[in-house]
């Protein structure tokens, strides 16, 4: 009976434990693709920025170029 109830208790216990590990394994997944969504939006508005100042510099070396002719 000890060693039924002995199996019983152990196969429980690793079943909430496997259950609790799920749990924590979404969660993580779940940070994870926040965090991600945050970066993508942060590279975005770098682009952005970076595409801003990319027109700006064109737009001075055309008049630079202007000027030495």
């Amino acid at each position: 009976m000890n060693k039924i109830l002995n199996s019983k208790t152990i196969a429980l216990f690793l079943s909430v434990l496997a259950f609790v590990l799920v749990i924590v394994l979404m969660v993580r997944m779940f940070e994870t693709d926040l965090r991600k969504r945050e970066l993508n939006q942060e590279y975005e508005k770098q682009i952005v920025i970076l595409q801003e100042i990319n027109e700006i510099n064109k737009e001075r070396l055309e008049a630079n170029q202007q000027f030495i002719d």
